[in-house]
């Protein structure tokens, strides 16, 4: 296709469902052709992205090497410019002294516990009945939180550690109304796009005049079609530019709420005036930042009286570090995680700024069926289950249930796969299950389940993209599907995972390892991926390779005590009971049980540590092992 004096070429990526690389708008991609080694690569420049395409523009003159029938090689280039603008933040953050450092503490670090609003006496009477409406509803640790953030000292941080359910972004909305009721302005900040627009569609339901109140500050590379149309109009979109961008001064400044990625605050900076005009910078989802990031809209807007709120949950998922150098150094821990372990430990007195922390422990999500492990794995037992809604009754009588507990883990046998060079990995037997599983669970008449209370999760792109295929196939593409990236921060009436990793993996550490984004192998992925449910849980998996992970072994064992497992044979679990998981309707059940707990089901990679010797041998003579 030509565009102008440029042409346009498009090109199949396989790996980019997996975001592998990620590539964006005006990215550069180095093109050659497959036996010009020592040729000079042709840049182009990335003009729009989907699903598995990609469209580049290079100039006519190069047209020539896309006539030819040959294959060409792509090169993705690293965007700099994300770490062009950490580094130089964390330059201006340590020559300015606006982060935390070691020095005279003003403050003695304590934790805060306030029963009622202690500062309604410093309003007036007008303020004291706004903020009342503000922090209306909440219960005693979100109003702790939300008038903590509000009303602390300048250069105070405050910490919010809000496991799955407990309200976290509830507190945030009714700290920022508060802040902007006593005519102050605040900086709203969140690491993606996505967490940073439910922001804005939460705030537009309850500021006045919200149009005139909130910001949306997007970056130019952002594409529109990717923006919810309810939160559009919040933004500035150049129409014959095609593309977003940063305001005027003036329509800056009187915005009380400005809202933006981490990153993107960065813009903020070319406006010297806004500079300390924000009373508070607050940073939802903090523990999926890194500290450079955090401390982006505080080196762009801050200064050293600015308030700072980090909220979010360090035992879900954290930062993306791909480098093993940075992740050694740290990079991967969280600025939230590690100012929560600083005031747990007591070693925060020594810092020049004085941390705030709030604890919430009350879960509006979740049945306590639902809540009873992760509760115990991740949070020292303090959750407490108070949604009244989490029980749906009709469906504790689906047939599918062994006992009347929303909780189901199928067991099957079956094998992962690839497409060639594609680093995503998918599961077909998983897969037609939950498909099966779902239609059953809709055409359940007493529950009244709807496709709009269903929701599927897979860690791979693939297994998404298949799953969706069958469902559409039954007339059931409003069901949504994604990966446990997808599902952070969300929550369905009904959730169904599937595990893709089969009993054909070779060793313990493959699973340990996770396959890169898998759910094993990864503490805080599995529990964002099991904390997403309301009322009912259906996981999807091979109890093979799974108990070969110290977390799923204890859900696993956790379904077979309380008699909610069935499916195939379970591996013989250390001090668990196994005799529920299976009934044996015919011989051939009964052989494949005694094999399994004789000599295993036959995969040399579970019998012996290291199969390095032994592989080829045993995988000939994979049928004869199970002996009886």
């Amino acid at each position: 296709m030509l565009a102008g004096k440029q042409l346009i070429v498009t090109f199949k990526v396989p790996s980019l469902l997996e975001r592998r690389p990620e590539i964006l708008f005006g990215h550069t991609v180095r093109i050659r052709e497959e036996l010009s080694m020592h040729k000079k690569e042709l840049l182009a420049t990335v003009f729009k992205v989907t699903r598995d395409l990609i469209q580049v523009l290079v100039f006519k003159k190069h047209h020539k090497m896309f006539q030819k029938k040959c294959r060409l090689f792509l090169r993705f280039m690293v965007d700099h410019q994300p770490f062009k603008v950490m580094a130089f933040t964390l330059q201006c953050v340590r020559a300015k002294g606006l982060w935390l450092e070691e020095g005279e503490n003003r403050h003695k670090c304590e934790y805060i516990r306030q029963e009622s609003l202690q500062r309604l006496s410093d309003h007036s009477s007008s303020a004291i009945e706004s903020r009342a409406e503000c922090v209306e509803g909440l219960n005693t640790e979100q109003r702790e939180a939300a008038t903590g953030i509000a009303d602390c000292c300048e250069g105070d941080v405050y910490l919010v550690h809000g496991p799955p359910g407990t309200g976290k972004t509830t507190a945030v909305i009714s700290a920022t109304r508060l802040v902007i009721s006593s005519g102050q302005k605040v900086l709203l900040c969140a690491p993606s796009h996505a967490a940073a627009d439910v922001l804005v569609q939460r705030l537009a339901e309850c500021v006045p005049n919200p149009r005139e109140t909130i910001l949306r500050l997007y970056p130019y590379q952002r594409d529109y079609s990717n923006v919810p149309m309810d939160v559009k109009p919040y933004a500035h979109f150049d129409a014959v530019a095609g593309m977003f961008v940063c305001p005027p001064p003036e329509v800056l400044m009187a915005r009380s709420i400005i809202v933006c990625t981490c990153l993107s605050a960065a813009i903020l900076a070319d406006v010297p005036s806004l500079r300390g005009t924000l009373s508070h910078i607050i940073i939802d989802e903090a523990a999926q930042a890194t500290e450079p990031e955090v401390l982006v809209p505080i080196s762009a807007v801050g200064a050293k009286t600015t308030r700072v709120a980090l909220i979010g949950d360090h035992k879900q998922l954290g930062p993306v570090v791909r480098s093993a150098d940075a992740r050694r150094m740290g990079l991967h821990v969280s600025p939230l995680e590690r100012l929560c372990k600083l005031h747990a430990d007591g070693d925060a007195s020594s810092l020049n700024r004085r941390i705030l922390l709030t604890q919430l422990t009350k879960n509006y999500r979740s049945h306590e069926t639902l809540l009873e492990l992760p509760s115990k794995l991740f949070y020292n037992n303090s959750l407490e289950a108070c949604s009244e809604n989490a029980t749906d009754q009709s469906l504790l009588a689906w047939e599918e249930l062994p006992t009347k507990a929303p909780l189901l883990f199928y067991g099957v046998a079956g094998h992962y796969h690839q497409d060639g060079d594609s680093r995503s990995y998918f599961n077909d037997t998983e897969a037609s299950l939950v498909s099966t599983i779902v239609q059953k669970l809709l055409q359940y008449k007493p529950g009244s389940v709807s496709t709009n209370d269903i929701g599927i999760i897979a860690p791979f792109r693939k297994q998404v993209y298949n799953i969706r295929t069958l469902l559409r196939a039954h007339g059931l593409g409003a069901i949504r599907v994604g990966t446990v990236q997808d599902y952070q921060g969300q929550e369905e009436k009904i959730i169904f995972i599937s595990t893709v990793i089969g009993r054909n993996v070779r060793t313990k550490s493959q699973i340990l390892k996770g396959f890169g984004s898998g759910l094993t192998g990864n503490a805080r992925r599995f529990n964002v991926a099991i904390t997403r449910a309301k009322s009912l849980l259906v996981v999807v998996g091979d109890p093979l390779p799974l108990v070969g992970d110290p977390y799923w072994m204890k859900f696993i064992s956790h379904c077979i005590q309380n008699k909610t497992y069935k499916g195939c044979p379970c591996p013989v679990i250390p001090g668990v009971e196994t005799s529920t998981t299976h009934e044996p309707a015919n011989v051939d059940a009964l052989i494949e049980r005694m094999g399994a707990l004789m000599l295993g089901p036959g995969d040399e990679s579970l019998m012996f540590p290291d199969p390095e010797d032994l592989a080829s041998f045993y995988r000939d003579e994979q049928e004869f092992r199970c002996l009886v």
